[in-house]
C-alpha cells in the first residue's frame, strides 16, 4: 500500500491530517491502530472534533470479549477483542449506508451492555489496537498507525491503570502487541505512520511523521 505524501513539516497535528484527508470523501472509514499508550484515542478524538462534517468515533475496546467467551485469550493476537463483531455491527453497516448499532462491552462488569445506535451518515473513525487487523483491514479507506517508544507507552499505561498493572503490561499485553506488529505489519499497511513519543500531556497534539512517509513520492491525496 502506498503511503501518503507528507506535509512540508515532519510534524503534523489533527487539523492538518483532517485538511489532507477530508477531500477524499464525505463518508470515509478511517482506522487508527497502534499499541497501548501510543496516543490513538487522543488523536481519534481530535480528528472527530476537527472534522468539517459529521464524524462518528467508535473505540475498539468496546468490542472486548467477556470471560465466558471461549475465544477470549490474552496470549493470542487480538484474542481479547471480537473483531468480527466490530465488522458486523459497525464497519459493514457503515459501508452499506445503514444504521450502526453495537453493544458496548463493560470491562468492570464483564458483560455486554445495552445496544448503542451511532450516526452513520458521515465519516467513521475507528480507533484501537488490532482495529486494522488483516481480517478487517480492507473495510477502511484510510489507515493510520500510531506508535511511541516502549518506556513512554509503559509510563502512559501505568499512569492510567496503576502500578498494579505493570506485570500485565510488560509480560502479556506489550509482547502480544509486538507480535501483532511483527507478524501482521499494520505499520507497513498504513497510509500514515505517526510517532507520539515527545507529545506530552497538556501540549499541543502533534505527531512526528515516519521518515518513510516523508520520502514516499506516491500520494493518496489526489
Amino acid at each position: 500500500m502506498s503511503r501518503s505524501a507528507a506535509p512540508r513539516s515532519d510534524r503534523v497535528g489533527a487539523a492538518e491530517i483532517v485538511r489532507l484527508a477530508a477531500p477524499m470523501g464525505s463518508r470515509l472509514r478511517i482506522g487508527i491502530d497502534g499499541p497501548g499508550g501510543s496516543g490513538k484515542s487522543r488523536l481519534a478524538a481530535e480528528l472527530a472534533r476537527c472534522w468539517p462534517t459529521a464524524a462518528t468515533l467508535v473505540h475498539g475496546d468496546v468490542f472486548g470479549r467477556p470471560t465466558t467467551d471461549p475465544a477470549r485469550s490474552e496470549q493470542r493476537i487480538g484474542g481479547l477483542f471480537d473483531l468480527s463483531r466490530l465488522e458486523r455491527e459497525v464497519l459493514e453497516p457503515h459501508e452499506r449506508g445503514g444504521p450502526i448499532r453495537y453493544r458496548r462491552y463493560d470491562w468492570d462488569a464483564d458483560r455486554l451492555g445495552a445496544w448503542i445506535t451511532a450516526p452513520h451518515d458521515g465519516t467513521l473513525i475507528v480507533e484501537g489496537i488490532y482495529t486494522t487487523h488483516p481480517s478487517i483491514r480492507d473495510r477502511y479507506h484510510f489507515l493510520i498507525w500510531v506508535d511511541a517508544d516502549r518506556p513512554t507507552r509503559l509510563a502512559r499505561g501505568l499512569a492510567r491503570d496503576g502500578e498494579s498493572a505493570r506485570s500485565r503490561w510488560e509480560d502479556i499485553w506489550m509482547p502480544v502487541e509486538d507480535r501483532y506488529r511483527d507478524e501482521h505489519r499494520p505499520d507497513d499497511a498504513a497510509h500514515l505512520v505517526l510517532d507520539s513519543t515527545d507529545t506530552t500531556d497538556g501540549a499541543e497534539l502533534t505527531f512526528r511523521v515516519d521518515a518513510q512517509s516523508i520520502s514516499d513520492q506516491s500520494s493518496v491525496w489526489i
